[in-house]
């Protein structure tokens, strides 16, 4: 007998004398409507946990998804992935490592998730959003090898690294010695500039020798920086610039045997490569979903090893879930737009049918396939060996292309230019770097790109290449050039 059927037997007299009302207060978290507080909600095993009710019905969305690409895991990559976008066609799209592409039925469902939020924002806010981004997080922790009461999400990976290298900081002691990599990325670098000069501390900055001739070479210039002071390291997993993947789980043990505590900035790795949080075992994981996972703006993770890494730290914002506990804490810091992190559910489900290892390994095949054709066209090389990058590869390019001769350096302002007549001239969106004095384009490949996007690079790069640009002058001074 259904509740609602057991009150609907209740006599007259039984309807004059109510039972009993159980009153609880609220449930740790201001004045929100909870019956659970979060962190008792995150820590339920899944006998126990009960699943909130959805609001808003987000499966037309995948099944249209499913429906143009076939069943789960079978899916088909390439032209046929370009309707599941949003991109535009007047470019040629090589570029999603940079802020990524949000898949369409995950931007629709951020956009269900807003709408519904202002039919009844008191509702939303105050007895539905705190189940739903708990449900959340339990749903992703696994699909990055995680324990739900171990993640939390963040608007970005430059709060999450924030986050944790000002909790780092707070166990620095003056003279001690913190680590980066000179490929690092180069906000990194300045979070802990400011930090160790706050504190006292010395930031070592290990050198990758550029072009690097393997992975050991990575971890030989950790091996070699690491001394008896040194306490805090941090490394990508995938670099922004170089587009290499890192050897990180070599590089965690051998910070551990030194006793160096190790935060890895992953943020282009959700999407790209399989990533198992406890296998991995840093002591801090920071990543994004907008950029290979393919999530609106606005989301990341935070991934803290339990015991002294998880306590140690605190929000940048504190607001009601402070101290009672790490999913508490970062649950909510105020009131804003939430949608792109509910919309990691649908992500989720993307990925399922996607397949994830084979989308993977389109996206590195076809990201390897496109290099070796722009190399046989140009008669170049890429920055290191092919087992160090995923679905972004650093390609050289001829020098030519900024007007000046192969024994020449080149500095920033070349690849600027060459990147701008790229954009402008030829309509390909790729950017160019410069690695040990040599231009490179760093190309993309995600599970729509396809190989006449490539060929569009290549016939730009060789038409540029031939033309008779003239001598391109670069002021390397401060203060412009007379």
């Amino acid at each position: 007998m259904t509740d609602h059927e057991r009150a609907s037997k209740k006599t007259k007299t039984e309807e004059a004398k109510p039972e009993d009302t159980t009153l609880a207060g609220f449930a740790g978290f201001g004045s929100f409507m909870q019956d659970k507080s979060v962190q008792k909600l995150i820590s339920e095993t899944s006998a126990e946990y009960t699943v909130p009710t959805f609001p808003v019905d987000l499966d037309p969305l995948v099944y249209g998804f499913a429906s143009s690409g076939g069943e789960e895991g079978a899916v088909h990559f390439g032209k046929p992935q370009k309707g599941n976008f949003m991109l535009g066609t007047e470019f040629f799209f090589v570029n999603h490592g940079a802020f990524g592409a949000v898949a369409r039925p995950v931007f629709e469902a951020a956009q269900a998730w807003r709408r519904h939020a202002e039919v009844q924002p008191l509702k939303f806010i105050d007895r539905e959003l705190l189940p739903l981004l708990v449900h959340t997080i339990r749903e992703f922790a696994p699909e990055v090898g995680a324990k739900a009461t171990d993640l939390v999400f963040l608007p970005s990976a430059t709060v999450g690294l924030n986050t944790v290298i000002n909790a780092a900081a707070r166990e620095w002691n003056a003279d001690d010695e913190v680590l980066s990599l000179s490929v690092g990325y180069a906000s990194v670098r300045k979070m802990l500039d400011v930090r160790c000069g706050e504190v006292g501390v010395r930031h070592i900055t290990a050198q990758v020798e550029l072009p690097v001739a393997s992975a050991d070479d990575v971890v030989d210039a950790v091996s070699r920086a690491i001394s008896p002071k040194t306490r805090f390291a941090v490394f990508d997993h995938v670099t922004s610039n170089t587009a290499l993947v890192l050897p990180v789980a070599r590089l965690i043990k051998v910070c551990r045997n030194r006793g160096v505590r190790v935060l890895i900035d992953g943020a282009h790795a959700p999407g790209m490569l399989h990533l198992d949080m406890e296998a991995l075992d840093p002591d801090w994981y920071v990543a994004n979903l907008h950029k290979w996972y393919c999530c609106p703006r606005g989301c990341a993770f935070l991934w803290a090893r339990p015991g002294e890494q998880q306590a140690a730290l605190r929000p940048l914002v504190i607001s009601h879930g402070s101290g009672d506990g790490l999913t508490s804490s970062f649950v909510w810091d105020g009131n804003r737009d939430y949608s792109a992190t509910l919309a990691v559910l649908t992500a989720i489900r993307v990925w399922r049918l996607w397949g994830p290892e084979r989308a993977r390994a389109y996206m590195q095949r076809t990201a390897r396939e496109a290099a070796e054709t722009l190399l046989a066209a140009f008669g170049t090389d890429v920055l290191a060996p092919w087992d160090m990058f995923g679905a972004m590869v650093l390609v050289r390019i001829p020098a030519q292309c900024a007007g000046i001769t192969e024994d020449e350096e080149a500095f920033p302002a070349h690849a600027k230019f060459v990147q701008d007549t790229l954009f402008h001239t030829y309509k390909v969106e790729v950017p160019v770097k410069v690695a040990a004095g040599k231009l490179y384009l760093r190309i993309s490949a995600h599970v729509y790109n396809q190989k006449v996007d490539y060929k569009a690079v290549s016939s730009a790069i060789s038409t540029m290449r031939d033309s008779n640009l003239g001598r391109v002058v670069v002021c390397t001074k401060g203060g412009g050039c007379a």
